[in-house]
C-alpha cells in the first residue's frame, strides 16, 4: 500500500500545481483541454487533503435555506471541475486583485469570499500570485461540512497566514464588518437564471454593504429573454439551437441593486416560431465573462413554451417554493417558471 505523502510534500507538490495551471490559464485561455487536466488534478490535491469526493452526493445533503438551495460539500467540490468556468473567475479575480492594489497602495487587500465551498476554489490557487502580507480572505458557508473541509485544506497545505477567518453563517444575512472592511467580495452560488440557489439573496444582502471603491465579483449577472429555435437536422451534423435574445429580464450587479421588478417584455415579430428561453451572461471582471455554453451556470433556460412572435410577456421572480424566474405569456395565461427542473 502506498504510503501517503507528507503535509509538507502534499503542500509542495500543490503550490507547483497552482503554478503551473494558472500560467497556462492566463497564457493559454483557449487551450480549454489542458486547463480540464489542470483543474482535475487540483481537485485530485484537494480530494486528498479534505477527504470530500466531488461524485459522492450522498455525503453531503444541499441546505434548503429561505434564500434557495446551498450546495452540500460534494456537489460544490464539482463546480471546480467545469475548468471554464474556474478559469474565467481565476483571470477576473486576479485582475481586479491588482486593480485594487492600485487603488489602495500599500494595504493588504481583505476579501469575503461568501459561499466558499469545501475548497475555497476560487482564491486558493492564488496564494502562488499573492503574498499572505498582500492579500488576506475571510472564509463564510452555511454548510458546516465545507467549512470544516475548507479549514482541513488550509492547515494541510499551511495556508493559515492568507486566512483572515472562517466563519459558518449564511451569507443572504450576513453583516460585513465595518472596522475592518473588505476590498473585495466574491460569491459563485449560482445556476443560470438564477434559479434555485442562493445567489441573488446574497448579492442583494452584501452589494449595499461595500465599501466606497470596493469590488463584488461577479460584477454583474444579466438575464435576457430569448427565442430558441433548432437547426434543421442533418445526417452529418448533430442538432443545435440558435437563441435571439429580444430584451433583459433582469440584471444584477455593482451598478444595478435592485431587487427584481415585474418586468414586460414584448416578443419580435417572428418569420419561424420558436421556444421561449432565458439566457444568462456572468461578468466576472471587465472582459472575463461567461455565457452561453460556456458553464452550467450560463447554460439556457427552457421555459416550453412556443412563441409565434408579438406575445406580451410579464416576468417575474419568486422566491418560493423553489427560487426563479416566472414568466406569464399574455395570450395564454400560462405561467412559465425558470425553477422548475428539467
Amino acid at each position: 500500500m502506498p504510503q501517503a505523502p507528507s503535509p509538507a510534500t502534499l503542500a509542495a507538490e500543490a503550490r507547483t500545481a497552482f503554478d503551473q495551471s494558472l500560467r497556462l490559464i492566463h497564457d493559454h485561455p483557449e487551450q480549454h483541454g489542458l486547463i480540464h487536466a489542470a483543474v482535475h488534478r487540483w481537485y485530485a490535491l484537494f480530494h486528498q487533503a479534505t477527504g470530500v469526493d466531488a461524485f459522492d452526493y450522498n455525503g453531503s445533503p444541499d441546505i434548503a435555506l429561505p434564500s434557495g438551495l446551498a450546495l452540500g460539500a460534494s456537489a460544490a467540490a464539482f463546480c471546480l471541475l467545469e475548468g471554464q468556468r474556474t478559469a474565467v473567475f481565476l483571470r477576473g479575480i486576479e485582475h481586479a486583485i491588482r486593480d485594487l492594489q492600485q487603488q489602495f497602495p500599500g494595504e493588504r487587500i481583505r476579501i469575503l469570499y461568501a459561499g466558499c465551498g469545501p475548497y475555497a476554489s476560487l482564491l486558493t490557487p492564488l496564494i502562488v500570485r499573492f503574498s499572505a502580507q498582500e492579500v488576506g480572505w475571510h472564509l463564510l458557508d452555511v454548510n458546516p461540512h465545507s467549512l470544516q473541509s475548507v479549514q482541513r485544506l488550509y492547515r494541510a497545505l499551511d495556508l493559515e497566514p492568507w486566512l483572515l477567518a472562517s466563519q459558518l453563517a449564511d451569507a443572504a444575512t450576513f453583516v460585513m464588518p465595518t472596522a475592518e472592511p473588505f476590498h473585495l467580495v466574491l460569491s459563485e452560488t449560482m445556476q443560470r437564471a438564477l434559479q434555485n440557489e442562493t445567489q441573488l439573496a446574497i448579492m442583494l444582502n452584501l452589494l449595499p454593504q461595500l465599501q466606497p471603491r470596493a469590488l463584488f465579483l461577479p460584477q454583474s449577472i444579466s438575464i435576457q429573454g430569448a427565442v430558441q429555435r433548432w437547426q434543421p437536422y442533418s445526417t452529418e451534423v448533430v442538432p443545435s439551437p440558435t437563441f435571439q435574445t429580444f430584451g433583459t429580464v433582469y440584471e444584477i450587479g455593482q451598478h444595478s441593486m435592485q431587487p427584481p421588478q415585474e418586468t414586460h417584455l414584448t416578443v419580435p415579430t417572428l418569420s419561424t416560431p420558436g421556444g421561449l428561453s432565458l439566457t444568462t451572461t456572468v461578468t466576472v471582471y471587465k472582459n472575463e465573462a461567461l455565457s452561453g455554453n460556456d458553464t452550467s451556470i450560463t447554460l439556457p433556460k427552457d421555459l416550453h413554451q412556443q412563441l409565434r412572435g408579438n406575445e406580451q410577456l410579464l416576468f417575474r421572480y419568486q422566491w418560493e417554493p423553489h427560487p426563479g424566474f416566472v414568466c406569464e405569456v399574455a395570450e395564454t395565461s400560462r405561467i412559465l417558471s425558470s425553477s422548475q427542473t428539467d
